[in-house]
């Protein structure tokens, strides 16, 4: 028997000690559906979710700061975003916004590491490149596969990096741009 997805928001509460609680919000029409079983989901997906942040913390490590990170690390902070989003019983309406907010991060690069996870493989990220170009990539990622250049742009990024010559993120968000206006030119 296939169980419906019940839509939750997540929350912040202080208990009674001043600590910070992370709860869900549901509707009681869905409580009183099952009401034991999904007050046990509800305090599972209460842990599941303290376990996922630290977990996403540990991963991503003090995503402020200027030293390149694996880029490798960043798709498995997607993987785990992606999972966790599908894995159990609730849709969490607001799930970017208390991802963001409960790792200090925006909804923008909530979604990011998402669409990192699901549009890359992990055996074809390249360790050398940074995550900067990867976002780069992500962020006209559509477009790219519309005009059928990902590979393109792909190869590209590697041959930089065979070279040691990667363009600074900026420079390469032209260098998309401009092969996007390339290929709609040769298109036209």
């Amino acid at each position: 028997m296939a169980t419906n997805k019940i839509p939750a928001k997540i929350v912040k509460n202080k208990d009674n000690n001043g600590q910070y609680r992370i709860g869900l919000i549901i509707a009681l029409e869905d409580l009183l559906s099952d009401p034991i079983n999904i007050e046990k989901e509800i305090k599972q997906f209460e842990l599941n979710y303290i376990k996922l942040i630290v977990d996403l913390k540990r991963l991503l490590g003090d995503t402020k700061s200027k030293k390149i990170n694996n880029p490798k690390n960043y798709w498995v902070v997607g993987l785990l975003l992606n999972n966790f989003s599908t894995n159990n019983r609730f849709v969490i309406v607001n799930y970017a916004d208390a991802i963001a907010d409960d790792l200090n991060i925006s909804k923008t690069y909530v979604r990011f590491l998402m669409n990192f996870h699901t549009f890359f493989d992990k055996n074809k990220i390249d360790e050398r490149i940074p995550i900067s170009h990867y976002y780069e990539l992500i962020k006209k990622f559509r477009k790219l596969k519309k005009a059928n250049i990902v590979d393109d742009v792909i190869r590209l990024l590697k041959e930089y990096a065979d070279n040691n010559n990667l363009p600074a993120h900026k420079e390469f968000r032209k260098i998309l741009s401009n092969m996007l206006k390339t290929k709609k030119t040769n298109n036209s």
